[in-house]
């Protein structure tokens, strides 16, 4: 036990047999965490198109608040959606369908855009 030639070969540098070891040791080890982050992200990419939901409109209403339109299955949903909250605000017909806005109409302002469609509804 008390050896000197032991005692040196212990405490001795690292020779490349080690060196080779634990560099594959830690190969192994980033390739496993590779191939558990790209499971998850194909997990987390299932779980989100599952479902049957879909955003069908958004309308920020403020700088955290919004106006959802979802589709559920069959079921359109009208939600208002704060930091704090969502709220069921409206369960919308099955014949409600979203307008498309054209471009012309987008790059308008607001009021611009407000006093179209309050002539449209006076004619």
């Amino acid at each position: 036990m008390g050896s000197p030639a032991y005692a040196q070969a212990q405490t001795g540098p690292i020779n490349g047999k080690d060196i080779g070891a634990m560099l594959l040791s830690l190969l192994v080890v980033l390739a496993l965490i590779f191939v558990l982050a790209a499971a998850l992200r194909k997990l987390n990419t299932r779980m989100q198109r599952g479902g049957g939901m879909q955003v069908l409109s958004s309308l920020s209403l403020g700088q955290k608040e919004r106006l959802l339109v979802v589709q559920v299955g069959d079921d359109k949903l009208l939600l208002g959606v704060t930091p704090h909250a969502v709220q069921l605000l409206k369960t919308l017909p099955e014949d409600f369908a979203i307008k498309a806005v054209s471009t012309e109409q987008q790059s308008l302002p607001f009021t611009e855009q407000l006093k179209q469609q309050l002539k449209k509804k006076r004619s």
